[in-house]
């Protein structure tokens, strides 16, 4: 890789970079004054431009802004939207565990609420709301992610995912068939889930992922606050 391409790289990847993190070129010049920097928010547009190249300090210092390494950003635009997208993929992991222990809790405290009024002889709930809980109370989390599944196999077809969906993820759209040619890992996703991809949830999903690695969303799913 030529100088050239190197700085190319860099000015891209730090653009993106402080989209994900919601901060304006004016946020950027007002820090790099912290590491001892003085740029305007004009020179920081130059800088994302490729107009303006950067030293070594002013690199180290824009990559700490945007809490990224110099070599991430060296490495360009398309390797940071794999970062993105895969810190964006570990959040909804975590969500999910969180679900789980909350669930679970709260099954634990259903449970304890009905002891309690057991015991202090106080039976004021209809037979219909004691088996709605009885029902809930003998549910896993495994029970409740296999019936997700089920009702999302019986969603909507793949026709009607165009409609969710926004041009910049034309590239992965299932109604094409998903070709192992085109796109051999998302193929082999779909063989193991058959057509869950193909539905309203999974759109969205893909949507907030898409925009995620476009440094549209921050890693809760929530659009960052700039001004350029």
């Amino acid at each position: 890789m030529d100088a050239k391409n190197m700085d190319e790289r860099f000015a891209e990847a730090f653009r993106l970079a402080r989209q994900a993190v919601g901060l304006s070129q004016a946020d950027v010049a007002a820090q790099m004054a912290t590491f001892g920097y003085e740029m305007s928010q004009p020179v920081v547009g130059k800088i994302e431009r490729g107009e303006r190249k950067v030293t070594i300090g002013e690199g180290e210092a824009l990559s700490a802004i945007v809490n990224r390494s110099t070599r991430s950003l060296l490495e360009g635009e398309g390797t940071l939207r794999i970062e993105l997208g895969t810190e964006h993929l570990r959040a909804r992991r975590a969500a999910i565990a969180d679900a789980v222990e909350r669930y679970q809790s709260a099954q634990l405290a259903l449970a304890q609420a009905l002891d309690t009024l057991e015991a202090t002889g106080d039976h004021r709930w209809t037979t219909f709301a004691r088996n709605v809980a009885e029902s809930l109370l003998s549910e896993t989390p495994r029970d409740v992610i296999e019936e997700y599944e089920k009702d999302t196999r019986a969603g909507m077809a793949a026709h009607r995912m165009r409609d969710q969906l926004d041009d910049g993820a034309e590239d992965y759209d299932p109604r094409d068939l998903l070709t192992e040619e085109r796109s051999p890992r998302l193929f082999r996703l779909q063989q193991s889930r058959g057509d869950t991809i193909d539905t309203r949830v999974s759109a969205r999903g893909l949507v907030e992922a898409w925009g995620a690695m476009r440094g549209e969303l921050d890693q809760h799913g929530s659009a960052p606050h700039t001004t350029e």
